[in-house]
């Protein structure tokens, strides 16, 4: 089971590229089955004697150990990255109410 979740996982992160100026930069995992063994075990035993009350404390160590066996690997300069919502900064609110008014149905 936990070698079909690392690959599964692997997968999944292997498969992420980012293109930035005609270059492309992709993810790498490096996660591995007996990691992950150990990482559903002990989150296991937080969720059962805490009763659920430390579901988040689960949630925050999955993440954690996630992003952190998962790495950029290419030319990406981060520094000249920007959000994709600047191309559309002329959109107008006026034009984005009037696109979810409900009232015409």
């Amino acid at each position: 089971m936990f070698v079909f979740a690392k690959d599964l996982h692997r997968y999944y992160v292997n498969n992420i590229y980012v293109k930035y100026n005609g270059h492309y930069a992709r993810f790498n995992s490096t996660v591995a089955s007996w990691d992950l063994f150990k990482l559903y075990s002990v989150n296991f035993l937080i969720v059962v004697f805490s009763l659920g009350i430390a579901s988040p404390v689960v949630v925050v160590r999955t993440l954690r150990y996630l992003i952190a066996h998962s790495e950029l690997v290419g030319i990406y300069n981060d520094a000249q990255a920007y959000q994709s919502q600047n191309a559309y900064a002329t959109y107008e609110y006026a034009e984005a109410a009037g696109s979810l008014d409900l009232s015409k149905f």
